[in-house]
């Protein structure tokens, strides 16, 4: 193809049902192919110059495409629900369609839509620099993080999630088995072994493991901020906690059903095991609790054995201490009634 060649492509389908469909490729040159697949179906014309036929076929696109400046290639042609037709081969000279480039977006949308909901963005991950004697040094912010031995367990537990917190606690493990490790929870549950198997990454670790809840500590991420060494379990005064008992689903044959019913009903009876001992409350209570979706407030989780304190601010500065919301105080004993008064005037 040479300077200033076109190439027109267009479509015509006439041997199917009653109708046709049509489309059309326009470029600047002087020469087209044109000839047609005729496919099943009718069609309604589509105003606005669309260029194919909508009921019995749909229009896929028209105009030029230009290769390098050296001429245009045209397609046409009409793909629809039940028929349309697909332009190839011989020539001839309309006259160019005017451009309308309003009709590209719609075009892309029909060929690379899936129908499907497309996937979020990821987030974005913030980047810290420093400054150090040999120039600067970028970490991502969960990095930096982990420098000063903070976890994050953010979002639903998974196998993924899991393996990623486990790592990290043995990496600190590793550095130092005396420095606590700061296990920031902020998930709503999640799969039963994937909490499992960080609990008792938590519990093996020699490094003292404190648990900060952020937001929330639901289902199994409230295990998790049990879990930590006692007097250092923390949450903040908007934080929500929630308990309760497994949950899950089976299908299969009676005997397949079965065994899953007594798989759930033991785990159900370890993890209550488990809220038994990091909470101080005698099994049945737990059992009670844990029977429905209890939410709990972070005084009520305090009382309840799930956490120590209920954090305002950290500690100021020359300070070790933090500064806590106090438990509430015990009501004061009413005064015993004093001596009957006489009324006025009596002797």
């Amino acid at each position: 193809m040479g300077p200033g060649a076109a190439v027109r492509g267009e479509g015509r389908g006439g041997t199917g049902a009653p109708g046709v469909g049509e489309g059309h490729g326009d470029g600047p040159g002087g020469s087209r192919f044109y000839g047609g697949v005729p496919i099943l179906g009718s069609g309604v014309p589509v105003p606005g110059g669309f260029g194919g036929y909508l009921g019995g076929g749909v229009s896929v696109f028209w105009g030029g495409l230009s290769v390098f400046g050296w001429g245009s290639l045209g397609f046409g042609g009409s793909l629809g629900f039940l028929g349309g037709s697909l332009g190839s081969g011989g020539p001839a000279d309309p006259p160019p369609l005017p451009p309308q480039r309003w009709l590209w977006a719609g075009v892309r949308r029909r060929l690379h839509g899936t129908g499907a909901t497309p996937a979020p963005p990821p987030p974005l991950i913030p980047i810290v620099v420093e400054q150090t004697g040999r120039g600067e040094r970028a970490y991502d912010i969960y990095s930096r993080l982990l420098r000063e031995r903070i976890v994050c367990v953010m979002g639903p537990i998974d196998d993924s999630l899991a393996s990623l917190v486990i790592a990290q606690l043995l990496f600190l493990q590793s550095e130092s088995n005396k420095k606590p490790i700061h296990m920031y929870i902020n998930s709503p549950g999640g799969s039963v072994t994937s909490g499992l198997a960080i609990y008792d990454t938590m519990q093996y670790v020699l490094s003292p493991v404190c648990t900060w809840c952020v937001g929330q500590a639901a289902s199994m991420g409230s295990l998790l901020l049990a879990a930590g060494r006692p007097g250092l379990r923390h949450a903040l005064p908007n934080a929500r906690i929630m308990v309760h008992q497994p949950s899950g689903g089976a299908r299969g044959q009676a005997t397949d059903i079965a065994i899953q019913a007594e798989e759930i009903l033991q785990l159900k009876r370890q993890i209550n095991g488990l809220y038994a001992k990091h909470t101080g409350q005698p099994l049945p209570v737990i059992e009670a609790a844990m029977e429905r979706d209890r939410y709990l407030s972070p005084l009520e989780a305090r009382d309840f054995g799930l956490l120590d304190q209920v954090l305002v601010h950290p500690p100021a500065r020359g300070q070790d201490e933090p500064r806590v919301l106090p438990r509430d105080p015990p009501p004061s004993p009413p005064s015993p009634p004093g001596p009957p008064q006489s009324p006025p005037g009596a002797s």
